[in-house]
């Protein structure tokens, strides 16, 4: 749905962007992470054409993006930074205008103004709203044509607890039903809940870009299992008379074992010793721990 070739943006002759190839599927939800100053929001700029690229090219649906393909944008929704809002007006008013320029029909109002939690709200000044429910309009403003691409800078910046549901739960309906979602946070917790494809940016450089299995394939875990006991030390002993390799880490064993069958054989040992099992837990791959694999590695090289 989107692919950027060799996309380079200046600021004041030094690099923002370098040599950017971005892939994002049709159909996935892929999320675009990185810290403040990565580069995140300057990418989807310039996918939208809000700013001008110095190299490279930009297609969306596989249409190399110009002024002159303003059919694609129809095609697309995006939230970038803060929404654009009349605070004087209620937020029906903001939706209406919008409708009103991009000849959307009226009952769509109602429609997005539920999907994102703000009908009790509707005949509301927007200068009387809380930077979360702004941000909520914001999501509703993009939604109105029913875009089948949907690019989202910070989408849960600002919000309270309640917001950061309704906006996870939302964009994975959007996900369910179809829609390419681009999206970009510096919350790893928020990109691993909702993404199954993820770029990784640092000083505007693109680390990994992929599928999220892909990714957990790059790092490479031990086979073994994580076991919590009130006697770590008998247990420690008992499985290293074994021959089990043992280590202790903070206040939990991990026991290197040659297959992930053993783990069983490992929970029957300890069992008949009578040494008492809180929990066993096989290691996963956490998206932080990819994240940091990439950008500490990439900091390393330079």
């Amino acid at each position: 749905m989107i692919q950027t070739r060799n996309l380079s943006f200046f600021y004041r002759k030094k690099k923002g962007i370098h040599q950017l190839n971005l892939h994002v599927p049709r159909g996935s939800c892929y999320g675009l992470l990185g810290q403040n100053g990565a580069g995140k929001t300057t990418t989807m700029k310039l996918l939208l054409g809000l700013l001008k690229a110095d190299e490279g090219e930009v297609y969306i649906a596989d249409q190399l993006m110009d002024s002159r393909q303003l059919h694609v944008y129809q095609r697309l929704g995006a939230l970038i930074e803060d929404p654009p809002l009349y605070p004087y007006l209620t937020a029906y008013e903001n939706l209406e205008i919008t409708c009103t320029y991009r000849a959307i029909a009226s009952p769509r109002i109602g429609e997005v103004m539920e999907m994102v939690g703000l009908s009790d709200v509707a005949q509301q000044r927007v200068g009387t709203f809380s930077t979360g429910m702004k941000q909520r309009l914001g999501m509703a403003l993009s939604l109105l044509p029913d875009p089948e691409l949907l690019i989202l800078d910070e989408p849960v910046n600002g919000l309270d607890p309640e917001g950061i549901v309704t906006v996870r739960e939302l964009i994975r309906t959007l996900h369910q039903e179809g829609k390419t979602i681009l999206l970009s946070s510096h919350l790893l917790y928020e990109v691993e809940q909702n993404c199954d494809h993820v770029g990784i940016l640092q000083k505007g450089r693109l680390l990994y870009s992929g599928s999220m299995d892909k990714l957990r394939q790059q790092q490479a875990l031990p086979v073994g299992v994580w076991i919590s006991t009130l006697q770590p030390a008998q247990a420690r002993q008992l499985l290293s008379d074994k021959g089990y390799r043992v280590e202790k880490k903070e206040n939990r064993l991990f026991v290197y074992l040659e297959d992930e069958a053993a783990s069983n054989r490992v929970i029957d040992l300890l069992r008949n010793a009578d040494i008492d099992i809180r929990e066993v837990v096989r290691p996963k791959v956490r998206l932080e721990d990819l994240y940091l694999f990439f950008t500490q590695k990439d900091t390393a090289e330079q």
